[in-house]
């Protein structure tokens, strides 16, 4: 028999149990009261095994069937009674799990009855009757934080029974799926005390399970760093998830549907930072910090930097304002805010330093005053320190202004002096400074508002003490003068009142004659005095100067008026040493200088203040040099000079060739001789005799060299330089050789015939037009000496250029001789470098060991063959090739 293609669907429900019921034709006997009752136990209940096809089912075809019965008796019934009744729960439950294997049940019996199949009276046709219970609805429940800050909290669940459920199961899910985590008969349950949430090291170590063996935590407030963790999708970061099922003996309902439980936030807030005094004006103390979370209230604290408390009180954003009376204008407090949010705080944040401040505000730090009377006219040095105890930036619009005086000290473009920053100002008071005693208040200014904060108050005294400073610097004394003289000078004084120009016969005159007078500063030129007329002798001039404190001044001048001119006066001549390469003094404006040395003659003329400078090549010690002056054809005596020795003298050095390798002259005895080629210095030592050589490298036609000596107490010469002259070719230049390379080349002269010599062989090659050559050599080993040398047309050779091969690689490898019946290659390489043995197009290796031997397995070859041999390192390095012919 079987009930439809399919069960019916308990969607989800729980199976309580199954009963198979069928009515014997014609025997309405159902139930009687008092009536002995037994269980059949002739027929059985059987699972089908396989698919049948009620229209063409015949005994041949027939499904076959388990033999253990799924039932072997009825359940109690009347004797003689015609309703039979079978307890087919277990197979009904097998056949909900497994779908597939429902086929229907055969009825087995030990005797012949007849029941009904089709009847108008549905009551007594066959029948399976299911009895199921719903599955559970969604638990319902509450979550509840621990203690403040403890990050952890619980959840109570309870939902309501199933009929014919023995026990229930409940499903938390863990971020990936509903993990069972509870089971048991009560329809209740609660996450207190079982530890089951992994903690947040387990978390950090990779261990994201459910800890349903209580090494967990309880319940973290944040389950969303797991659901991270696990990349779950569409859950809420704050809420847990569960899930209910009832089972009995016959299976377990399907999960029941989903209780979201928002959890309570038990979690610290975060300790605000960048606490800061968004505005320090005191008339709007502002304070601000960076918000700790969405929600969260804070509480402020401040203190002074002692310790007491000013200030406490609590806001709900992230800045809060104090009120103007509650801190003092330049004082310092320490502010620390502390975080809130449903009942759980942070701990107060990392005191911060702030200061109450005015708008415009300054606090005097110190300075320095001149103390004593001042010389007028002098600038005195003040220097005054003010610290911005304001709220603004002091910039180019502040200034130090002194009242008293008119005078200001600007801050510069672009400077500025931020609230708690100090500014020094250092001058010099301006030298029209009254005369007298002035009190000087000085102050920071804004040029919007005027002055502000502190004020360094201040006496200021000058004086005028000292007589007119009167200098003449023409004509000089006892200078020859005729015609209209300019009587050159100045007259320097803080307050002059007037100044004459007189003369007087001899040098005491007793009588005077008015040249010029004025009550200004004057000009260069003080007076002009015409000396026509005058007979010729000696006359004084006299210059006199008072100021308006009665200070006053003479100055006389003895001059010599309508004398025939004599010579000039010798030049002042500065001294000339052995490293002098000029000759300098001072003389009579615009003269004509002459320098005698070693019978030459040098010229030079001095400039409108006398000073002259003349080139002259560098003396030895000794040398005796002659220096006249002449002016309108008059020459003065000679002023002669000796050279002074300072260092050694400057080196006689002989010519130097592109060949040579040495630099020799003659200085000194037992000096230092230094040769200086662009950056680098070689020495020798010269001899008794003064005679030196220095070894240098070979130089190119056209080096620069520069000669010097040092003597003993460390004096060095004057620098004699000379060039390199052309004998040959310049050495020639060499490429770097490897030893891999078959070949050297590099620049020279064009068409230069080119030597390259190795060992006792000598190969050769021509450079072309522009020099370039290139000349075959054998593979060389690393380290091999490698010399180069040019040839010219004319036959002179170059200094030989001096190489070294370089490794790139192993070197060639040696190789002993290989004869047509040999089956082995050897030879010596490297320590350990493979050595590679190419025959054709097949290749043949072998590792060669400590002491760099190698033999490399080879098949006999014929006499003539060619080998070639190669050794590679362990960087893959592989050597020059060793031609090798079989013999």
């Amino acid at each position: 028999m079987k009930f439809g293609n399919s069960l019916p669907n308990l969607n989800g429900g729980l199976l309580l149990g199954a009963t198979l019921s069928l009515q014997e034709m014609n025997n309405n006997k159902v139930d009687c009261y008092g009536c002995s009752m037994y269980q059949n136990e002739q027929y059985s209940i059987h699972k089908v095994l396989n698919a049948w096809d009620a229209k063409n089912l015949t005994w041949e075809n027939k499904p076959a069937a388990n033999a253990v019965p799924a039932a072997a008796k009825t359940k109690w019934m009347p004797i003689d009674g015609g309703y039979f009744q079978w307890d087919v729960s277990s197979l009904v439950a097998d056949w909900y799990i497994q779908p597939d294997s429902y086929h229907g049940v055969a009825v087995k019996g030990q005797s012949l009855r007849t029941f009904n199949k089709l009847n108008a009276d549905r009551s007594v046709m066959p029948a399976l009757q299911i009895r199921y219970s719903p599955k559970p609805g969604a638990p319902s429940g509450i979550a509840n934080g621990l203690q403040a800050n403890s990050e952890k909290g619980y959840v109570n669940l309870q939902w309501y029974s199933v009929p014919g459920a023995k026990g229930y199961k409940v499903y938390l899910f863990n971020g990936k799926e509903f993990e069972e985590v509870y089971s048991g008969k009560e329809a209740k349950w609660s996450s207190l005390g079982k530890a089951l949430w992994p903690t947040k090291e387990q978390i950090d170590k990779g261990e994201y399970s459910l800890r349903k063996d209580g090494s967990g935590t309880d319940l973290s407030d944040k389950p969303g760093f797991l659901y991270q963790k696990l990349a779950a999708v569409g859950r809420d970061q704050d809420s847990y998830y569960f899930r209910v099922s009832a089972f009995n003996d016959y299976g377990e309902t399907a999960l029941s549907d989903e209780l979201k439980l928002k959890m309570s936030d038990t979690s610290a807030p975060e300790v605000p930072v960048n606490v800061n005094a968004e505005s320090e004006l005191i008339s709007n103390f502002k304070l601000r910090w960076d918000p700790s979370s969405a929600g969260a209230s804070y509480n402020v604290k401040i203190t002074t930097e002692s310790g007491y408390q000013v200030f406490s009180g609590t806001t709900d954003t992230a800045s809060i304002t104090i009120l103007e009376n509650v801190l003092t204008p330049r004082s310092s407090y320490l502010v620390t805010v502390m975080a809130r949010k449903n009942g759980n705080y942070s701990v107060f944040s990392t005191p911060v330093k702030v200061t109450a401040r005015k708008q415009y505000d300054a606090q005097l730090v110190g300075g320095s005053q001149p103390v004593s009377t001042q010389e007028a006219g002098t600038a005195a040095y003040m220097r005054i320190i003010f610290k911005n105890a304001g709220a603004e930036t002091w910039t180019n619009g502040n200034s130090l202004k002194a009242e008293g005086i008119s005078f200001e000290v600007p801050l510069a473009d672009g400077e500025a002096v931020k609230p708690g920053e100090q500014k020094t100002f250092e001058f010099q008071l301006p030298s029209n400074v009254p005369l007298g005693t002035t009190p000087v208040k000085w102050q920071i200014s804004q040029r919007d508002i005027g002055t502000f904060g502190d004020a360094l108050n201040t006496t200021l005294s000058f004086a005028d003490r000292t007589v007119p400073q009167i200098t003449m610097d023409s004509p000089g004394e006892s200078e020859f003068v005729t015609g209209k003289v300019a009587i050159k000078g100045s007259i320097k004084d803080y307050q002059l009142s007037k100044y004459t120009v007189s003369y007087g016969a001899g040098t005491a005159p007793t009588g005077w004659n008015r040249i010029g007078e004025d009550t200004q500063l004057p000009a260069r030129i003080l007076a002009e005095w015409d000396t026509a007329g005058l007979s010729q002798g000696v006359y004084t001039v006299r210059v006199e100067a008072e100021d308006a404190s009665g200070n006053k001044a003479v100055l006389d001048r003895v001059v010599k008026v309508n004398y025939p001119l004599p010579p000039p006066a010798p030049p002042q001549v500065n001294i000339i040493t052995n490293k002098t390469a000029e000759l300098t003094g001072k003389t009579e404006p615009a003269a004509t200088v002459t320098a005698a040395i070693l019978g030459k003659a040098y010229n030079t003329t001095a400039d409108s203040a006398g000073n002259f400078i003349m080139a002259i090549p560098v003396l030895n010690a000794g040398t005796a040099v002659s220096v006249t002056v002449k002016i309108a054809d008059v020459t003065s005596m000679a002023k002669t000079l000796t050279v002074v020795r300072v260092a050694p003298d400057m080196p006689t050095v002989n010519a130097v060739k592109n060949t040579s390798n040495v630099v020799t002259g003659k200085t000194e005895k037992y000096v230092i001789a230094w040769v200086k080629i662009g950056t680098k210095e070689y020495s020798a030592k010269s001899d008794a005799y003064g005679n030196f050589k220095v070894t240098i490298p070979v130089q190119s036609s056209g080096a620069i060299l520069s000669v010097t000596t040092k003597d003993a107490a460390g004096y060095r010469s004057a620098a004699r330089t000379l060039t390199v002259a052309r004998a040959a070719p310049n050495i020639p230049a060499v490429n770097q050789v490897n030893n891999k390379a078959a070949l050297v080349s590099g620049k020279t002269e064009k068409y230069s015939a080119i030597t390259v010599k190795i060992g006792t062989k000598t190969y050769s090659g021509k450079a072309d037009g522009s020099g370039s050559y290139k000349v075959s050599i054998p593979a060389q080993n690393s380290g091999t000496a490698i010399t180069v040398m040019a040839k010219d047309s004319a036959g002179n050779i170059s200094a030989p250029a001096k190489i070294t091969v370089i490794r790139v690689a192993p070197n060639m490898p040696a190789v002993s001789a290989v004869r047509y019946y040999s089956t082995s290659v050897t030879g010596k390489t490297e320590k350990y470098a493979t050595v590679y043995v190419k025959i054709g197009t097949k290749t043949y290796s072998s590792k060669a060991n400590a002491y760099g031997s190698f033999k490399v397995y080879i098949p006999k070859q014929r006499k003539g063959i060619k080998l070639a041999v190669t050794a590679k390192d362990s960087k893959g390095n592989v050597s020059a090739a060793r031609a090798m012919t079989v013999y």
